[in-house]
């Protein structure tokens, strides 16, 4: 079906994913609901002029539409609409202009200014069933048709298969209709989703849900300031399919995001309740600056999605390429734009809707570690004169069953929506309890979220979101060192004599003559601590419908972060924190960014042309400050407010502020359907670069060929939809913590006498930078898309380069600068270029069964090229385990593990022997080389949705390739060099002249380095993980009328249960990130004592009322 420019002024910037589906809902509603017949005579009377040529009827139609108020809808199928005619008649009535275009071929309905063009023998069917009710006793069959959000379709068309037979649904999604056979199958379309066939049987009542047809080239898809048609996009932009959603327990918003487009590579490097995914598009673009895409929530420019509960996202787009992220130019989009649109009210009745689930989680997998018995072998390996005594061998704790436990986790989400012919609503709550599998820890989050939407008269359109979420989140240490870092490496490395607690009551510190660490334990109860966090994300706009199909639209946002971090470590549980009294300390934080956007937009149709342009302006500020303070010497364990304690080690705080103007412009242009450009210009001026080049500009460019709309490919039927692509584009990034161009002072407490602390001013240790410009981007994109097999399956593909200029880093000073670094623009560039394919398939599609499957697998190489030759980068420093291990470098790709190459264990000195490199003879820094890469060769994902009867189940794959990782864990656990607790693996270790193994011999003085970084230590990364599988069961319409409820399902989720990978530590996920140069971008792979996934298995409930 097909409908024009209706209600296209007053909602085609809020419009979602199933943007057009939602205005023929809302088109249709209001004529079930008219009952004006004055107004559709007035209509029938109006007299239209045709003078054509050899023109086509679809061209005649929308000349029609531009010259009158008329507005035709009808179903592609039942006529030829393309074919050519020539006719030349003056101010005739429509049913005269009908009967002449379509030859008395075409019947139709006025309702209003709404033209309904229908086969002409089904309305006489429908008129000789209405005559012959009294002599035929024919078999009633009613029921409800929905979308895959359980939204009622109305005038979604049911035909009765074989006959002409047919209805369409009501308002709210109902139908009825007489039966000719007992026998019967009906056809139920909609435009923009998939039709099915479902079989009658035995049952008067029939429901059923349509899913959206992805391949359709009239859905809408969300861009960036506007919506554009999907037959008509350029670039490379992918609309995520969020089916099956509902029926899982999300917790996090990047949950959503994995495995479900390609180029989109989402880490969840911790376990940690309430912690956010890594994300990355198209690799890493930047050594300092920001590495994560830019969010865009409901039009406002955020680079977080806190503010968000998951349960309240409606669709979610990502734009990949330069050319389609362009026009957000220096605000981050080098790393690809996700804009995401949260849920609105729909036209119809009152709803409310239920989600509650609950379940548990569990740690995934457990290390092995030597027992005692093992333990006092290697100990006496280390020195023969270390004997454990016999209580030690009686006392076997199992630190890591001590510290993890099954956590339970629960969650609610109601909301309540409706709308009508004016505005909509939507209200959604939600509460997440969610403890964490190391004991103690737990995340409380509160969510709410309100969107209105009102059209205030014709012209003149109000809207508003407000997203809000706040999070209660315990905490353990973890993550803290490779070497004794926390709670997770301590449960490790302890050994398992070693008791809870000491004659004194505190949690232990040392075991068996001197040796050993402090408990995971003691980490954990000794330190109590608790992070609120709470986010803003909200807007309101006006939309104003000017003359000649402009619209005028102005949104004023807001992105609030504010955290409030308290910690007191107890005196009374741990000797070491007694030794000093107790330590509190206190740290506060607040981001709020203002934004300002205007826009002004032109779309129409005219003959084989469509133009769509948006010219606009945005202004930003962001605002932030920061505290912190530590103290101790408390007076009272009781007592932790911080004017209770003796001594201050830390009291800073941090202020400031910067702002963004920016400026404008895209246009798309299509011709005949078949030639399409896009092209962007966005100036960018920021107040953290100096006035000399406060200023960058940044241009895209592409262009679309619809092949398949070529006449030469009108007898090609294997193929269709066939679309050529490319494009290219410029983009900017700043750093987000970047500090202003000029030389700053630091506010900071000295101590000026006993006791004393005096605030004082310094230099900071960061040097200004005057001729500071932007990092910028420069991306190629070309791709092809095409579907086969009656469009059953729709195909993507795209190849890109993509290389990152004036890279911004903090170079190191010399002492006698009287600065530690400076922010520079590094000469050289990042190239990151690959191929994505995303393959998406509807394989069956019967009456009671279907099946839906997606994948996608994206190849990227990372390298850096032309930097000069001092500004080789070393990061990640391991302490007492060999210095630093990641190297940026020419040559290479981010963050290369660089060390020293193991060709084995020498059989005769049970020593490591090292690569010499240089063939000196000896092994020294010069021999060290690049040990492993942490980037993965490629990423894939793949997600199928099978639906029989009344049961749906949703599985979810994703996966890595080729990727490496430097197990921290392993080299603390076969350091051998320290008493305290190891792999298991190392029974196997080297022990005399001639034995042959991997493990080198135990050593308390390791003069050859074998506990140092080297190869040893790096696995393979690669992994495939079953992410999600859930199963769900939607109950009857006999159940629904007894309950009186609009739907129920009950469903089952697992996820993480299945994960298939070499890799030998907690998981295979891993990732960290530091303060200063130690921040993602070059700190890639890095497994280092981080607290472990989970996996989880949950049931729930969800009802609609």
């Amino acid at each position: 079906m097909k409908l024009n420019h209706l209600l296209s002024s007053n909602w085609q910037y809020n419009l979602k994913k199933l943007a057009n589906i939602v205005k023929i809902s809302f088109l249709l509603s209001v004529i079930m609901t008219l009952s004006s017949f004055a107004h559709t005579s007035i209509y029938s009377q109006e007299k239209i002029s045709v003078n054509v040529e050899n023109t086509e009827i679809i061209n005649i139609l929308d000349n029609i539409e531009s010259t009158t108020d008329l507005r035709f809808f009808y179903d592609n199928d039942i006529y030829d609409f393309k074919k050519k005619i020539t006719l030349s008649v003056k101010e005739v009535t429509i049913a005269k202009a009908i009967s002449l275009i379509f030859e008395n071929n075409i019947d139709f309905r006025l309702k209003q200014n709404v033209v309904i063009l229908e086969k002409a023998e089904l309305l006489e069917k429908n008129i000789v069933l209405d005559t012959e009710q009294d002599e035929i006793e024919q078999r009633i069959i009613s029921g409800l048709i929905t979308d895959n959000f359980g939204s009622p379709l109305p005038g979604a068309t049911v035909i009765e298969v074989g006959t002409n037979n047919g209805t369409t649904s009501d308002f709210d999604g109902n139908f009825s209709i007489a039966l000719e056979n007992d026998e019967a199958s009906l056809q139920i379309s909609f435009i923009g989703f998939v039709s099915q066939t479902v079989v009658v049987g035995n049952s008067n009542s029939i429901n059923i849900q349509l899913s959206p047809n992805e391949s359709s080239l009239d859905e809408i898809v969300v861009t960036g300031y506007g919506t554009t048609r999907k037959g008509d996009i350029t670039s490379s932009i992918s609309v995520l399919d969020l089916d099956g959603v509902g029926e899982k327990a999300i917790t996090d918003v990047g949950q959503i995001l994995q495995g479900r487009s390609a180029g989109v590579r989402v880490i969840q490097g911790t376990g940690k309740p309430g912690a956010s995914p890594t994300v990355f598009i198209r690799g890493i673009s930047s050594l300092s600056g920001n590495t994560q895409p830019l969010y865009v929530i409901d039009g406002v420019v955020s680079y977080t999605l806190g503010a968000l509960d998951p349960n309240n996202i409606e669709d979610i787009t990502v734009l990949k390429d330069a050319s389609a992220a362009g026009i957000y130019g220096a605000a981050g989009a080098s790393n690809g734009v996700v804009l995401v649109t949260t849920k609105k009210g729909k036209p119809g009745n009152f709803k409310v809707n239920l989600n509650t689930y609950t379940g548990f989680s569990e740690v995934i997998n457990k290390i092995p570690l030597l027992n005692n018995t093992q333990l006092a072998d290697y100990f006496n390996d280390l020195n023969p004169n270390i004997t454990l005594s016999g209580q030690q061998l009686s006392t076997n704790n199992d630190w890591q069953d001590l510290i993890f436990e099954n956590a339970q986790q629960s969650g609610v989400n109601v909301s309540v929506s409706g709308g009508g012919e004016k505005g909509s609503f939507f209200v959604g709550l939600g509460l997440l309890d969610q403890e964490g599998i190391v004991t103690t820890s737990q995340n409380k989050r509160y969510s709410l979220s309100i969107n209105l939407d009102q059209n205030i008269n014709e012209w003149l359109s109000f809207g508003s979101h407000f997203n809000y979420t706040r999070s209660n989140v315990k905490g353990i240490p973890d993550d803290m060192g490779a070497k004794f870092g926390g709670a997770i490496s301590s449960a490790l490395q302890t050994p398992s004599f070693q008791p809870i607690y000491d004659e004194n009551g505190f949690y232990t510190v040392s075991a068996g003559g001197g040796f050993g660490l402090e408990n995971p334990l003691s980490y954990i109860y000794s330190d109590d601590n608790l992070d609120v966090i709470s986010n803003i994300v909200a807007d309101a706009n006006f939309s104003i419908k000017l003359p000649y199909n402009l619209t005028y639209k102005t949104q004023i946002g807001i992105t609030l972060n504010n955290n409030r971090f308290t910690r007191f470590r107890d005196p009374t549980v741990s000797s070491i924190v007694n030794a000093y009294g107790g330590e509190g300390q206190l740290d506060n934080g607040e981001r709020a960014r203002y934004i300002f956007d205007n826009t002004l937009s032109y779309n129409e149709t005219f003959d084989k042309h469509k133009l769509a342009v948006v010219v606009g302006n945005s202004i930003s500020e962001e605002n932030l400050m920061s505290s912190s303070q530590i103290k101790r010497d408390f007076a009272s364990e009781s007592v932790t407010t911080f004017n209770t304690a003796a001594v201050s080690l830390l009291n800073t705080s941090y202020a400031g502020s910067w702002s963004l103007e920016s400026y404008f412009a895209r246009a798309n242009y299509t011709y005949d359907d078949k030639y399409s450009v896009t092209t962007s210009i966005r100036t960018d001026g920021s107040s953290r670069i100096a006035p000399a080049n406060r200023w960058g500009t940044f241009k895209t460019f592409s262009a679309g060929w619809n092949l398949s709309n070529e006449s030469f490919m009108d007898d090609v039927n294997f193929v269709t939809n066939l679309k050529l692509r490319a494009g290219y584009g410029e983009t900017g990034n700043l750093p987000s913590g970047l500090n202003d161009y000029a030389n700053i002072l630091t506010v900071f407490d000295y101590a000026s006498g006993d006791n004393v602390v005096s605030p004082g001013v310094i230099p900071s240790s960061q040097r200004g930078n005057p001729d500071l410009q932007w990092e910028t981007s420069e991306q190629f994109n070309i791709g092809l898309d095409f579907s086969i097999l009656n469009d059953r399956v729709f195909v993507s593909a795209d190849y890109y380069n993509k290389k990152t200029q004036n890279m911004i880093f903090p170079l190191a000073l010399p002492v006698s600068s009287g600065f530690a670094t400076q922010i520079v623009n590094l000469d050289g560039f990042i190239e990151n270029k690959g191929f994505e394919l995303n393959l998406n398939a509807y394989l069956v599609d019967e009456a009671d069964f279907s099946w839906n499957s997606l994948f996608n697998i994206s190849f990227n190489d990372n390298v850096v090229k032309d930097i000069p030759g001092n500004a080789t980068i070393f990061t990640t420093f391991l302490q007492n385990l060999g210095g630093n291990l990641n190297i940026t470098k020419n040559g290479l790709p981010i963050g290369s593990f660089w060390g020293y190459n193991s060709e084995g264990v020498d059989p005769q000195t049970g020593d490591l022997i090292f690569t010499d490199n240089n063939g000196d003879g000896a092994i020294t820094p010069e021999d060290k080389q690049v040990i492993g890469n942490p980037m993965p060769d490629f990423t894939y994902g793949f997600i199928n949705e099978f639906s029989y009867k009344n049961w749906d189940l949703n599985i979810v794959v994703d996966g890595v390739s080729g990727n490496e990782i430097y197990n921290t864990g392993k080299q603390n656990l076969q350091a051998m060099r320290f008493f305290e607790n190891q792999s298991a693996d190392i029974v196997n270790r080297w022990r005399n002249p001639g034995d042959i193994t991997e493990i080198p011999r135990a050593t308390l003085v390791d003069e050859n380095g074998n506990a140092d970084i080297n190869s040893r230590w790096v696995e393979d990364g690669s992994f495939l993980r079953i992410r999600d599988i859930s199963l769900s069961y939607n109950f009857d319409k006999n159940v629904l009328d007894a309950l009186n409820i609009s739907s129920l399902r009950l469903y089952g989720n697992i996820k993480n249960w299945f994960t298939f990978t070499d890799y030998t530590g907690y998981s295979p996920e891993v990732n960290r990130a530091l303060a200063g140069v130690d921040k993602t971008a070059t700190t890639q792979g890095v497994d280092y004592g981080t607290f472990p996934q989970s996996k989880t298995f949950s049931v729930g409930l969800n009802i609609e009322f």
